[in-house]
């Protein structure tokens, strides 16, 4: 400044001697009048200065020029009001001659952030981590809050559930610059909790609860599954079984993703440790027949099942591979087992137990269980049934007919007990039955259609009866039958009889008229059935060559004729009364002939109840033994030492069927011992 004011005085000095000198070479005129003009300062470069509070000094001179009247001239500045360091806005001074200016001085102090360091969000896709941050300057100005982090996402783009750290930036106008580092965490509050699943190749498919949430995809190592390995179903995740079966044994983690409502993973847990998810079939029968084709059963996978187990079959302990069988007569085991990689599962197996017999021995068992109850035909299905009553060990025959007439019973095909005696060997049925209504009659007979039935047996008594019918004797055209004359009965079993040994207890023949010749001793007298006329029999004692034989005639046949047997023969329940007779002739050759024992002489023995029937069938013009169960006639009421009449008659109905039969000896066999 002092410089300035000297260079000043020395212009002027100068300046005053040229106009002396001026005033002495010009002659004396008159000076004319004229305004002095102010001059003209000028300021240049100035302007408002920004300054951070770390500026200790500042030259403010940098950049200004100062004219008068277009000359460089000197500008003076008074900066005293600045306080540096200190924030705030401080005037300063610019002075050129008579000009002056005045520019404003900030200075800015360090910006301030306001908002929390930590801070907690829900997951969304996208989430604004300084969502509640702001940054002012020192004179409360609103700065601008950048970051250049980012949230931390996973292999899909999703953010992590975790804690993300931000740096936040705000400069202010002088350049400050302040850091505000903010934690987000992304809380697993109302994250999709979904358990782990599990399933076993027994039935694996998986079902996986998701509530309310709405499954936008889901991955298994960044792949998306199929649309047919999968479904959603009343809010369950599905996973089919087929899928579950081919990712196998093993646990399996799944990505799945729920839009803004969050993501999780997924935990498949595979196993193949339950049982066999097998069904073995039934085998056909308990009983089989030595030498006949046996299917046994194969074990079927159940549907849905995918288990990794391998099946195999043992009979007797030796593994099979086929299954169709031809077995000699024995007990057989026949197993099924399973095997899981390679070793057998324990209380897997199943094992069936079955009978091969021979021929003879497996139709030679008695008619008794379930298996048998279709044998038995109801005459009339919507009046009678049957059914085996496990609980009692027997078939039980309801009717509900009550009275004695044709749609009343029940029948079994004659042909097939014939089949069966044949193929067992035996030579004879026996029933036992009783009644359910002890007072009522229950019948055992031949049916045929149109003629009816012909009784074999009758009994009212209340306990059980058994009765026995020569299976040679049976007419093939003909069928079983058995009914009752008041609601039901019972009927134990059928059981095959086969033959026995029998030794000759007492052996008869005919003792000869006068006609006749010889004497026999044991000989039976012929007599005519009492109470009728001898006109309806009569005997031929001339016909035959062979002594002892005896030929009678019956007319009708409604009576026939008989003998009586000797008082000495004491009869029991093994023995067997033997007849050996020819059918000479008869009228109608298809009608049988009847045989009827009693135990009385009386007139009215027709209607004796110690009576039984046996009704068989001989071609005419052959010999045949026809052998009676003693045991059947006891079983009737018989209470005798010794038969008291014996008749043999054709069809009892038919008032023209003559019939003629011969016969030679009568013989008392009883089993051997």
């Amino acid at each position: 400044m002092r410089k300035t004011a000297l260079v000043s005085v020395i212009v002027l000095l100068l300046l005053a001697f040229s106009l002396a000198l001026v005033g002495c070479t010009t002659p004396e005129t008159e000076d004319p009048v004229t305004e002095t003009e102010e001059p003209v300062y000028e300021i240049t470069g100035t302007k408002n200065i920004i300054l951070k509070a770390d500026v200790t000094q500042y030259d403010f001179l940098s950049g200004i020029g100062g004219k008068k009247d277009g000359e460089a001239h000197s500008v003076e500045v008074d900066s005293s009001a600045v306080v540096f360091g200190v924030a705030g806005i401080y005037e300063v001074v610019y002075t050129c001659g008579e000009e002056s200016e005045t520019i404003t001085v900030k200075i800015y102090g360090m910006p301030v952030f306001s908002g929390d360091a930590q801070v907690s969000r829900a997951y969304a896709a996208d989430i604004d981590a300084g969502a509640g941050l702001t940054a002012k300057d020192s004179f409360g100005e609103d700065l601008t809050v950048v970051t250049t982090d980012e949230f931390v996402r996973d292999t899909y783009s999703r953010i992590t559930y975790a804690e993300h750290e931000f740096v936040f930036k705000a400069t202010d106008a002088a350049g400050n610059e302040q850091n505000f580092t903010r934690k987000v965490t992304v809380t697993e509050t109302g994250r999709p909790a979904i358990s782990g699943a599990s399933a076993d190749l027994s039935a694996p498919e998986a079902s996986v609860p998701l509530g309310t949430l709405t499954l936008d995809w889901i991955k298994k190592s960044g792949t998306a599954l199929d649309t047919a390995d999968y479904g959603v179903s009343g809010g369950n995740l599905v996973l089919r079984a087929g899928y579950v079966a081919e990712l196998g044994v093993g646990e399996h983690e799944f990505e799945l993703d729920f839009g803004d409502a969050g993501y999780c993973d997924l935990t498949l847990d595979v196993t193949d440790t339950e049982m066999p998810a097998f069904t073995v079939g039934a085998l056909g029968a308990a009983l089989y027949v030595e030498n006949t084709s046996i299917n046994l059963p194969v074990a079927q996978r159940q549907t849905g099942s995918y288990q990794n187990i391998e099946v195999k079959y043992y009979l007797d302990s030796t593994e099979i591979t086929e299954l169709t069988v031809t077995l000699d007569a024995g007990e057989y085991e026949y197993a099924v087992k399973f095997f899981r990689l390679g070793a057998e599962i324990q209380n897997a197996d199943e094992t069936i137990r079955f009978t091969v017999m021979t021929e003879a021995a497996y139709y030679g068992r008695p008619f008794a269980g379930a298996e048998f109850a279709s044998l038995f035909v109801p005459i009339d299905a919507t009046r009678n049934s049957v059914e085996w009553d496990e609980s009692q060990s027997v078939f039980r025959f309801i009717n509900t007919v009550q009275v004695e007439d044709n749609n009343r019973g029940f029948t079994v095909d004659a042909s097939y007990f014939s089949g069966i005696v044949e193929k067992s060997g035996a030579e004879q049925i026996k029933f036992s039955f009783k009644n359910e209504t002890p007072s009522a009659q229950l019948f055992l007979g031949w049916w045929r259609d149109s003629e009816g039935w012909s009784v074999l047996h009758n009994t009212s008594a209340a306990d059980w009866v058994e009765y026995t019918i020569n299976m040679a004797a049976v007419p093939a055209e003909k069928t079983l039958f058995l009914l009752a004359t008041s609601g039901g009965f019972f009927l134990k079993d059928i059981q095959l009889v086969m033959p026995v040994q029998y030794n000759e207890v007492k052996s008869f023949v005919f003792k000869p008229q006068a006609e006749g010749g010889g004497v026999y001793t044991s000989a039976l007298d012929i007599e005519g059935l009492p109470g009728y006329e001898p006109e309806d029999w009569r005997v031929n004692y001339t016909s035959y060559v062979v002594p002892g034989n005896v030929q009678f005639r019956s007319v009708p046949t409604y009576y026939g004729i008989g003998f009586t047997l000797p008082e000495t023969v004491t009869c029991t329940d093994d023995m067997i009364l033997s007849f050996r007779i020819n059918v000479d002739s008869m009228a109608e050759p298809a009608d049988t002939v009847r045989l009827r024992l009693f135990n009385n002489t009386d007139s009215g023995l027709w209607d004796a109840p110690q009576r039984f029937h046996e009704v068989v069938s001989i071609p005419v013009g052959n010999w045949y033994e026809v052998r009676v169960n003693i045991a059947n006639y006891l079983a009737a009421g018989g209470s005798f030492t010794g038969f008291k009449w014996v008749s043999f008659t054709g069809k009892k109905d038919s008032s023209s069927n003559d019939i003629v039969l011969s016969f030679s000896q009568v013989r008392i066999l009883q089993v051997a011992a």
